[in-house]
C-alpha cells in the first residue's frame, strides 16, 4: 500500500511540474526553459540564471512560481514519509518472493528489493511523461484548459536576450491575430520603426536571408531586436485593435444575417 502511496504521489508532482511548465510557455518562455524553471522552482532548487530573471520580472510568471513552490514543499514532505514507509518489507514482495529467496534469513534483501523496484516505477513514469505520445497529448490538454478557461493570458513576444537601456532580442510568435501576419518585411519596417528583424524560425529551418520582399507566414518565429518595452507595447495595441476590429465584424454579420 505504501508502495501505490509513493508512485501517486510521483505521479501527481510530475503533473504538477508539467502544468507549471505549460502555465510558463504560455507567458512567452521557450518550451525547453519552462520545463527546466517550473521543475526548479517544484523542487525549491533555485538556479541563479539570467532564465530566472524572465520569471522574476514577470507577475503572472511570479504567481505561477509562487504555486509551484508550495505545492513542491508539499509534495517533497510526502515524498519522503511514503518512501521511507515504502522501504520497509512488504507482504506482496514477500509472497511473491519467498518461494524462490528465504526473505525471513535475508531481511535486508528485502529492502533491496524495494529500492528496486521504486526505481523501476520512478523510470517508467518519468519515461511515459517524458517520450511518449501520452506526454504530448497531457500537454495539450493541459494547454487548451488553461486559454479555454482564461486562467492565463497568453504572451506572444519572449524575452531572449536583455542588456542595459532596455535594449534586447526578442522573439515574437505570428499567430492569426497578429498585424505582422503576411506583411512583407518592408511594410513591417514602415509600421515597426521600433524594430530590426534578423532572422525568422519557420518549422525547423532558420532564415536569415532576409529581403523586403520576405512575407511573413502563420506560426512563424521572428528573431528581432530593439527596445523591448516600445515593441511590446506596439505589438501589444495592434493585436487589441485587430481583435476588437474582427469581434465587430462578426457583430455585424450575425445583424446582416438577422435582417
Amino acid at each position: 500500500m505504501n508502495l501505490i502511496f509513493f508512485v501517486i504521489i510521483v505521479i501527481i508532482s510530475l503533473t504538477v511540474v508539467r502544468v507549471g511548465a505549460v502555465a510558463f510557455k504560455l507567458t512567452g518562455i521557450e518550451w525547453t526553459i519552462a520545463k527546466f524553471q517550473a521543475l526548479s522552482c517544484f523542487t525549491s532548487t533555485g538556479f541563479t540564471t539570467k532564465e530566472s530573471e524572465l520569471i522574476v520580472k514577470n507577475q503572472q510568471r511570479r504567481k505561477i512560481a509562487t504555486i509551484l513552490m508550495v505545492f513542491g514543499h508539499a509534495g517533497f514532505v510526502s515524498l519522503i514519509a511514503t518512501s521511507v514507509n515504502s522501504l520497509r518489507p512488504s507482504q506482496l514482495v514477500h509472497k511473491v518472493f519467498q518461494p524462490i529467496i528465504h526473505l525471513d534469513k535475508l531481511p535486508t534483501l528485502s529492502v533491496l528489493i524495494n529500492i528496486v523496484i521504486i526505481a523501476l516505477f520512478c523510470w517508467i513514469i518519468f519515461f511515459l511523461f517524458s517520450h511518449t505520445k501520452l506526454s504530448k497529448k497531457l500537454t495539450k490538454v493541459i494547454q487548451n484548459f488553461f486559454l479555454r478557461k482564461n486562467i492565463i493570458t497568453r504572451t506572444y513576444v519572449q524575452d531572449l536576450v536583455t542588456s542595459s537601456g532596455g535594449f534586447g532580442i526578442i522573439n515574437i510568435e505570428v499567430t492569426k491575430h497578429s498585424e505582422l501576419y503576411h506583411m512583407n518585411l518592408s511594410d513591417v519596417e514602415k509600421k515597426y520603426p521600433v524594430m530590426k528583424i534578423l532572422a525568422i524560425e519557420r518549422g525547423r529551418n532558420i532564415i536569415t536571408n532576409l529581403t523586403d520582399e520576405t512575407r511573413i507566414l502563420l506560426r512563424d518565429n521572428i528573431i528581432s531586436y530593439g527596445k523591448i518595452d516600445e515593441i511590446k507595447k506596439a505589438l501589444h495595441q495592434r493585436m487589441i485593435d485587430k481583435v476588437k476590429d474582427s469581434v465587430s465584424n462578426r457583430k455585424k454579420n450575425k445583424i446582416k444575417k438577422k435582417k
